[in-house]
């Protein structure tokens, strides 16, 4: 007499499509980065060299926030939007100011 046994899907788990897309949207919220809360002193330091490099003309290097990683973007100022929160690059580009964590001015 033999047993047939079943192997491995006797212990394979029962995943509904809603429980895959659940357990993928925690693992994308945990490897989400957050946006820094910077405090009023850090804000204006971040203002003074955003002005200093638009008003002397000089390249600019963001460290910002991206959905995954940290981004660098380098490039030269063209204006700063106070009213949309936007910094606007001669070559085109816009950032939103909510999300630099770091300002070097070269």
């Amino acid at each position: 007499m033999s047993i047939k046994d079943r192997g491995t899907k006797k212990w394979t788990s029962f995943f509904i499509p809603q429980h895959v897309e659940m357990i993928r949207n925690m693992i994308d919220e945990d490897e989400r980065m957050r946006k820094p809360e910077l405090d009023d002193q850090e804000k204006e330091e971040l203002d003074l060299a955003l002005h200093y490099a638009i008003h002397h003309d000089r390249e600019v290097e963001l460290e910002m926030i991206g959905t995954y990683r940290i981004e660098t973007i380098t490039g030269r100022i063209r204006s700063i939007d106070m009213l949309e929160r936007k910094i606007r690059f001669e070559d085109g580009r816009s950032v939103p100011m909510d999300d630099i964590r770091n300002v070097r001015v070269l």
